[in-house]
């Protein structure tokens, strides 16, 4: 397509549209954000002047959605006044049009640069010729979203920040055409728990009225995997899985508290190493390292959290279930496995 812009004013030069879809929307911001400098412009000349003209109520770019509701005037110089500023406004934006959009759409389309036919229909003439489908804008937009929720992200903070600004942006796409949103605060959540572990978080989210909310859960997640990068997340969560599958198997293999067949007991910090040669000497089954302190693993008997639950007598196996008043009875088969090794 060729363009229209006749005019030599280089503010109109830069909004002068070259007929690329791909570009429509870009161009689309440039023109509105266009319209509001025009409103500023207006409503400062009239506190320069500051006659007896009304003050200038209506929005240049409130022409683009709709017809805007007739301001009544106070008396008929108001009145008078009110309606020469909406044919000025509509004439300017028409005449604006004519000069940026393409040469082969201003030929199609000349009836509807006519002072019959209303502005915002004109705009929706230019959204349907060069604007994509919004739905599929919106698919589009969404599959973003849900590529960001999976993609590697260097922490939790951040992908909070990208899921919940790709959220924003699609609900202001479905308010515009369906008067809704499309995506809630509990969909976010609920994909940032789907890519982790949870064991780590299972004791301390649930799905209830007053804490599954989009800023209770993000602080508490948070809180759990700090700065962590979703690769060292994940590194948790398959250290977790080797070690359980550690337990119950054949004499050879690793057996409780890392004791081999014919070894001694081995201190801390000279465990073995499991599942993708990843260290996991010292690892706490209690707490899985969420309680280390100044960075420093430790064994289960030695957890600060274990300690300070068995000390209000609140006893379980590891911080993912729910404390029992009473203290499991070990039975003689598991008293033997841990105090006598084969």
């Amino acid at each position: 397509d060729t363009m229209a812009a006749n005019s030599k004013d280089p503010n109109i030069q830069l909004l002068v549209f070259n007929g690329n879809k791909k570009g429509f929307r870009v161009w689309t911001q440039k023109f509105v954000q266009h319209l509001k400098a025009l409103t500023t412009a207006k409503v400062g000349l009239w506190l320069a002047n500051q006659t007896s003209r009304p003050e200038p109520k209506i929005k240049f770019e409130d022409w683009l959605s709709g017809e805007p509701p007739v301001v009544h005037g106070a008396n008929e110089s108001e009145q008078r006044w009110y309606s020469h500023y909406r044919s000025e406004q509509v004439q300017e934006i028409r005449s604006l049009l004519s000069k940026v959009l393409p040469d082969a759409f201003t030929q199609q389309f000349k009836d509807a640069f006519g002072e019959d036919q209303p502005v915002h229909l004109l705009w929706a003439a230019v959204e349907k010729r060069y604007g994509e489908s919004n739905v599929n804008t919106v698919k589009t937009l969404v599959g973003h979203l849900i590529s960001t929720a999976n993609n590697d992200f260097p922490n939790l903070e951040v992908l909070f920040c990208d899921l919940k600004s790709a959220r924003n942006t699609i609900n202001v796409h479905t308010q515009k055409y369906l008067g809704r949103d499309m995506i809630s605060e509990d969909l976010i959540v609920a994909l940032v728990l789907g890519v982790l572990p949870n064991e780590y978080f299972g004791a301390q989210i649930s799905l209830d009225e007053k804490g599954f909310n989009l800023v209770d859960v993000e602080a508490k997640l948070i809180g759990i995997f700090g700065t962590k990068s979703k690769k060292v997340i994940m590194g948790m969560g398959s250290q977790s899985n080797s070690i359980y599958r550690g337990y119950g198997q054949s004499k050879g293999n690793h057996a409780v508290n890392f004791v081999q067949s014919g070894d001694k007991k081995r201190k801390h910090g000279n465990g073995p190493t499991v599942g993708n040669d990843v260290s996991v000497r010292g690892q706490c089954f209690y707490c899985f390292g969420q309680y280390n302190v100044g960075g420093q693993p430790h064994v289960k008997s030695e957890c600060p959290k274990r300690k300070e639950d068995f000390g209000r007598k609140e006893f379980r196996s590891n911080i993912t279930q729910k404390p029992n008043s009473k203290r499991p009875k070990l039975s003689p088969w598991f008293r033997c496995c841990v105090v006598r090794h084969p």
